[in-house]
C-alpha cells in the first residue's frame, strides 16, 4: 500500500465546527470582542477547506500516476489565504457577512502574564485530575504558543509532485466561508436562545 501524508495548516470554511466557531463563542461573552491573550499575537498560515480537499484529490491521482516519486512523503499544502493574526482573520470573515460581527479587543494581555496563568492552570488541573477527572480541551500553554508564533509552510512539493494549485481564490474562500459561519451563528443563537450581535 502506498500513501501520501497531506499536511494542511489550520483549515477554515464549510463544516468548520471548531476553529472560528470556538473563537466566536468566546467573543460572544465579550460582546463580539475577541480577547488578545498573547500580546500582539503572531501570524498563522491558514487554508480554505475547499483547497485542502482539492489537494486530496490531486494526491489520489498522483498515487495512481506517479507513486514512485511521491509515495511515503509528507506534503504541506497551502493556498492564497493571507498570513495574519487569527483575531484579524475572524474580523475579516465577519465583515463579509451581515449578521456576525467580530473585532479584536482594544486591549492586549502580555504574553508572559497569560503564559504564567496558563501554566498555573495546567498544574492545578493536573493536581486535581485524580479526584475530579478534569480534562482541558486543549493545553493552555500550547494554545498560547501557537497564538504568539509565526507559522509558515511551503507547498512546493505539492505543486511539483501533485500538480496542485488552489482552485478557490482568497476572495472566493472568504465569501464561501462567511456564508457558512453566518448560518452556523444563526443556528447557534437559535439553539441557545441568544440575541444576535450587531457590533459596528
Amino acid at each position: 500500500m502506498k500513501t501520501i501524508a497531506i499536511r494542511p495548516p489550520t483549515m477554515f470554511g464549510e463544516c468548520d465546527e471548531r476553529f472560528v466557531p470556538s473563537i466566536t463563542k468566546l467573543a460572544l461573552k465579550f460582546n463580539g470582542s475577541i480577547p488578545k491573550l498573547a500580546g500582539p499575537g503572531g501570524k498563522q498560515q491558514l487554508i480554505y477547506a475547499g483547497n485542502a480537499a482539492w489537494c486530496l484529490v490531486r494526491a489520489k491521482d498522483a498515487l495512481v500516476e506517479n507513486a514512485k516519486n511521491i509515495a511515503g512523503y509528507p506534503v504541506f499544502v497551502t493556498d492564497e489565504s493571507g498570513i495574519e493574526d487569527t483575531t484579524r482573520f475572524c474580523q475579516r470573515i465577519s465583515r463579509a457577512n451581515d449578521t456576525l460581527k467580530l473585532r479584536p479587543s482594544s486591549y492586549q494581555i502580555p504574553l508572559f502574564v497569560s503564559y504564567f496563568l496558563a501554566f498555573l492552570l495546567e498544574l492545578l488541573v493536573k493536581a486535581l485530575h485524580p479526584f475530579a477527572k478534569i480534562r482541558l480541551p486543549v493545553p493552555p500553554c500550547g494554545m498560547l504558543s501557537y497564538m504568539s508564533s509565526i507559522m509558515l509552510f511551503n507547498r512546493i512539493r505539492a505543486s511539483i509532485y501533485l500538480d496542485y494549485e488552489p482552485i478557490y481564490s482568497e476572495e472566493k474562500a472568504i465569501t464561501n466561508s462567511a456564508l457558512w459561519y453566518e448560518r452556523w451563528y444563526q443556528d447557534y443563537c437559535q439553539s441557545h436562545g441568544l440575541k444576535k450581535l450587531k457590533v459596528k
